[in-house]
Parts: C-alpha cells; structure tokens; sequence
C-alpha cells in the first residue's frame, strides 16, 4: 500500500486520516489493513447479524471490499486476502512515485 494511490477510495481514506490525526502522521499499509478488514467486518457482520465465528464466516468468505489500494477479496477456499500489489520508489516528499 502506498499513501499516493490515485483512487477515490484511497482519496477518501487519506483525507478522512488527515482530519482526525492531522497531516504529519502518514497512513501505511497496517492502516490500510486494519481500514479495509474492519469494513469487510462490519459488512458481514451487518449480513449475518451475529459475530459467532460459524455464522459470521460465511459472509466473509469471499467477500470483497474497495479498499484504498484498489479491490480486496478474501479467497473462500484458502482464507488469504488477495490484495492489488504495486511497486514504489521513495520520493523526496516521503512518500513513493508508483512504477
């Protein structure tokens, strides 16, 4: 995950990070993973109305979310997080220019 991502979701996220923590903390891809795994959370928890592991779990697998570095997906069989990947170079802002 990159804070420079030119997305609306990643546009939204940042901004929403920078009202409330200010714009010297930067986001990083643990933000990020905790960002798109509560959403997906929340939805499955919405859709199954419970949060026991049996009844939750079903709605989670395979589940998908527009997170700020693009579309995740949890793979049913497997249960890994099938993230977008990107390659960075440093930049002088601190931040990466995406390849």
């Amino acid at each position: 995950y990159f804070q420079s991502i030119d997305t609306e979701a990643n546009h939204r996220a940042v901004a929403h990070h920078q009202s409330r923590y200010g714009t010297d903390i930067p986001t990083d891809m643990n933000w990020e993973a905790a960002y798109y795994q509560m959403h997906m959370f929340a939805e499955a928890f919405a859709r199954a109305g419970s949060d026991e592991l049996a009844t939750i779990m079903p709605h989670l697998l395979g589940s998908e979310f527009s997170a700020p570095q693009g579309r995740v997906r949890i793979d049913p069989v497997n249960h890994h997080m099938a993230l977008y990947p990107r390659i960075g170079r440093a930049n002088a802002d601190g931040q990466f220019t995406i390849l």
